[in-house]
């Protein structure tokens, strides 16, 4: 298993992964478990938590959430979408330990039928 992921904001590279520290300061904070969490990463005030939680442990610049909403920024800014920021999320969750493989594919799956859904409501 890879020791952590890469997420590239304005051209420049970030080590992520969610360490038991950052998960346990996470889960302090929004007063419930990293996984429960994971039904709230639609609303980007929670996926920057995610972010600061997976970037802090390894970036030594990351000091505060505002760090990250600003790489969110740049990282929009430069085209990437919040499905993208969605699914590299999955990706830091399962290197960093916190799910398996199973359970990205289940929701690849769960987001192509949305997907789908949405299409057809649009015809």
């Amino acid at each position: 298993m890879k020791p952590y992921e890469i997420f590239t904001a304005a051209g420049k590279e970030y080590k992520a992964k969610i360490t038991a520290l950052s998960a346990v300061e996470f889960e302090e904070k929004l007063n419930c478990g990293i996984i429960d969490a994971l039904n709230r990463i639609s609303q980007l005030r929670y996926l920057a938590d995610f972010y600061f939680a997976a970037l802090k442990p390894l970036n030594p610049e990351i000091k505060t959430k505002n760090d990250v909403l600003t790489l969110i920024d740049d990282y929009m800014s430069g085209g990437g979408t919040l499905e993208e920021l969605q699914d590299t999320l999955m990706e830091i969750l399962h290197t960093s330990g916190l799910i398996n493989q199973e359970a990205i594919d289940v929701t690849k799956k769960f987001k192509e039928k949305q997907k789908e859904s949405l299409k057809e409501s649009l015809k």
